[in-house]
């Protein structure tokens, strides 16, 4: 009886070791994994909701954006527009009483993300209309920097001391995209040849 009792007790603690190693330990983990699930899901859930509640703010924050982009696009556009810029110069050059005699547009420089392009310029006119026609020129929607001012010798015109100005005005444009992605591929381009030379 005693060895029967030994038995019956062994084949039950077996059962119970049994169904806890194949039945309730995996239940278990899959409670643990749908758990975590469960969690990360709620997580999500309640970041859509919280982006979902603030759509308006977000909405009107991308419209506030735009509105900045499209100022900086005047003040810096994405294409160079000479042709309108040097005649928007030459109109007010003639406001200030000044003339401009030679425009020599440069090459581009090209810059991590906008492009210098500066345009050498000569201009007559007395002291008041030359800096009268700097001022204009400051005050333009686009950006125009004038820089490298050198003073001719006045001469005697029209009743008036004649100044001859030669200065170089630069503007500013913002590379295009495949502008960007042909710079980041040329400066890839050297790193890895750099690279090379010093292995």
């Amino acid at each position: 009886l005693g060895q029967r009792i030994l038995t019956l007790v062994g084949s039950v603690a077996l059962l119970v070791i049994l169904c806890f190693l194949f039945i309730i330990r995996p239940i278990n983990n899959d409670i643990e994994d749908l758990n975590r699930s469960y969690i990360k899901i709620k997580k999500d859930l309640n970041e859509k909701q919280r982006l979902l509640e603030n759509y308006d703010q977000y909405y009107a924050e991308a419209e506030r954006l735009k509105e900045k982009l499209d100022i900086a696009l005047k003040l810096l556009p994405n294409i160079s527009d000479l042709d309108s810029l040097l005649k928007k110069m030459s109109e007010l050059a003639g406001h200030s009483g000044a003339e401009i005699t030679r425009i020599e547009p440069m090459p581009e420089i090209k810059k991590s993300f906008y492009a210098e392009l500066p345009i050498k310029m000569q201009i007559e006119g007395n002291y008041h209309e030359v800096a009268s026609f700097f001022d204009m020129v400051s005050k333009l929607q686009r950006i125009v920097n004038i820089t490298q001012l050198l003073l001719g010798s006045p001469k005697w015109a029209q009743n008036k001391v004649v100044l001859n100005v030669r200065c170089l005005a630069t503007t500013f444009r913002f590379l295009d995209k495949s502008e960007l992605d042909a710079q980041d591929a040329m400066i890839k381009e050297k790193r890895v040849k750099k690279k090379q030379r010093n292995e």
